[in-house]
């Protein structure tokens, strides 16, 4: 039997510090709360539509109904989301 060539590994992630301002904190605690709660009704509502009637809902028909639910106002304006404003770290590697 011919022998197994150990494979090369690689570093596959690197450590970022970020060192948020109070206020830069709050927005991020309060993004990840947003999308923490948003993540969890696509679940339910998914789960809903197959109990009920048997129905796949799919990612794409959940972002496409996306933009009529921040009309309702069921969610934060655009400008309160974490993709709008690139976070400011220290690097150290």
């Amino acid at each position: 039997m011919p022998k197994v060539r150990e494979e090369t590994k690689f570093l596959l992630t690197h450590k970022i510090r970020a060192y948020p301002s109070s206020l830069l904190e709050y927005k991020m605690e309060n993004w990840l709360y947003i999308l923490h709660n948003l993540y969890n009704q696509a679940i339910v509502e998914r789960k809903r539509a197959w109990k009920e009637e048997k129905k796949n809902i799919t990612y794409t028909h959940q972002q496409n109904a996306f933009p009529k639910l921040k009309k309702e106002a069921k969610y934060p304006r655009k400008k309160n989301f974490p993709n709008t404003t690139p976070l400011p770290f220290h690097r150290y590697g």
